[in-house]
């Protein structure tokens, strides 16, 4: 299934599977998002999107930031697969990264201006596995997919879900 969002194509075999996720209704999520990183990227900026799945996010800043060098990490191989095609078929050079978020400061040692957390649940979770990420001026993107629950629609999924 191809999608576009934006000047983007994004190629998915099921959009909300786990593995390999793409989820339409952020997409306004993601359109704020690049507002705000266009009036505080600078050339040289670095960009890590920690939970990338099939690179809407990381796609979509490279193509509207160029000067923005973006790092997309994903533990899923399925989404890491899709990734990769999306970054050829935009005509990207993106950082592609196939780690556990909670092990990925064992393999990368950069620091980033800019940080996206967009987990399913609670994205506060990951807070303790970026925090050797962070330059002196670090804008950190925090969402949550699962904003239904996190919203407290239903206090007890919420609590066995997220512990909160």
């Amino acid at each position: 299934m191809e999608i576009v969002e934006e000047n983007v194509k994004i190629l998915i075999e099921n959009p909300l599977e786990k593995e390999a996720f793409y989820n339409p209704a952020m997409k306004i999520v993601r359109n704020l998002n690049i507002e705000i990183y266009k009036n505080f990227a600078k050339e040289g900026y670095k960009f890590l999107d920690l939970l990338a799945s099939v690179g809407a996010n990381s796609i979509r800043i490279k193509k509207d930031l160029p000067f923005i060098e973006v790092y997309a990490n994903d533990v899923s191989k399925k989404a890491i697969e899709f990734l990769k095609n999306n970054a050829k078929l935009n005509e990207v050079q993106i950082n592609i990264l196939n780690y556990n978020a909670k092990n990925l400061d064992c393999y990368l040692k950069e620091k980033f201006e800019i940080i996206d957390i967009d987990p399913f649940g609670s994205p506060l979770k990951f807070f303790p596995y970026i925090l050797n990420f962070l330059s002196k001026k670090t804008l950190l993107s925090l969402t949550a997919t699962d904003i239904a629950t996190l919203g407290g629609r239903n206090s007890e999924t919420c609590l066995m879900r997220y512990g909160i």
